[in-house]
């Protein structure tokens, strides 16, 4: 997933990871924010989100 490291907004939720998940993807990348961090952990799909470095 590409946000070019936006810090503004969170471009991964819970709903996008879940179906991540059910599509039977692995992990998630994410050059950006993501949110709804607790229940991301219920989903237990790995995320690693990162945001570029000014």
């Amino acid at each position: 997933m590409d946000n070019e490291g936006r810090q503004d907004e969170a471009c991964v939720g819970d709903l996008i990871t879940l179906e991540a998940s059910r599509a039977g993807l692995s992990g998630m990348p994410i050059w950006g924010l993501h949110r709804d961090t607790t229940e991301l952990r219920t989903i237990r799909l790995p995320v690693l989100a990162w945001e570029r470095f000014r």
